[in-house]
């Protein structure tokens, strides 16, 4: 009785896959790429990347890769990717890395989302116009990331932002031209004599007489 209870309790041949050799043979048989760790070879992480660039579908940009989770046998990986004008499905690869695409997230819960472009001009100093018409369901404030006071612009529409791109070209300061106008500061400098070292007088101005 105990020797057969035994028996019951042990697992199955297919089921018995707990180092990463009976892992990869698993995968060879179910005809999968593998990746090698040969010294020289590509690593983990170029096979990871090859194998989400032949799954995405054409237009779609990964922007952001983690790891989800961990187990005993191997990592839960999650790519996020920007969609263009594709909506094709992922195509199916020969690897180990299958991308699944998630059905379960609720796409209303987001309502901040930041592009790569944004945060990329932010941290290497690039000038940003936002433009207040464009309009959408998400609530982001960009004037709240520390961009510099020279590097950050909000016009009212499509047409202003043109000019804006003009005037930045040319050299020209936006705050010379908006309105309301800085407040100018006109110094008046009156001609006095000045006396040279032989005597004769000449005319030049005087910062001392100034007036605002």
């Amino acid at each position: 009785m105990v020797q057969a209870r035994q028996q019951r309790e042990q697992p199955r041949l297919p089921d018995i896959q707990t180092s990463w050799m009976g892992a990869k043979r698993h995968a060879r048989r179910r005809q999968r790429a593998v990746p090698s760790l040969r010294a020289g070879g590509p690593g983990l992480l170029e096979h990871a990347r090859d194998s989400v660039e032949r799954q995405l579908p054409a237009g779609e940009l990964p922007v952001r890769f983690i790891v989800a989770e961990t187990t005993d046998l191997g990592y839960r990986c999650e790519v996020a990717t920007l969609a263009a004008t594709s909506t094709s499905s992922a195509r199916r690869t020969a690897s180990i890395f299958e991308l699944r695409r998630r059905t379960h997230e609720n796409a209303e819960r987001f309502n901040v989302v930041l592009l790569v472009p944004t945060l990329a001009a932010l941290e290497q100093g690039i000038t940003v116009i936002a433009v207040r018409e464009n309009t959408n369901v998400m609530r982001n404030r960009l004037e709240e990331l520390p961009f510099r006071s020279d590097r950050y612009f909000a016009v009212d529409n499509y047409l202003e932002a043109p000019g804006l791109l003009a005037a930045l070209k040319a050299g020209v300061s936006p705050g010379a031209v908006r309105r309301p106008l800085a407040p100018t500061e006109v110094r008046v400098y009156e001609a006095a004599p000045l006396v040279s070292a032989v005597g004769s007088a000449t005319n030049g101005p005087n910062p001392s007489a100034s007036r605002r």
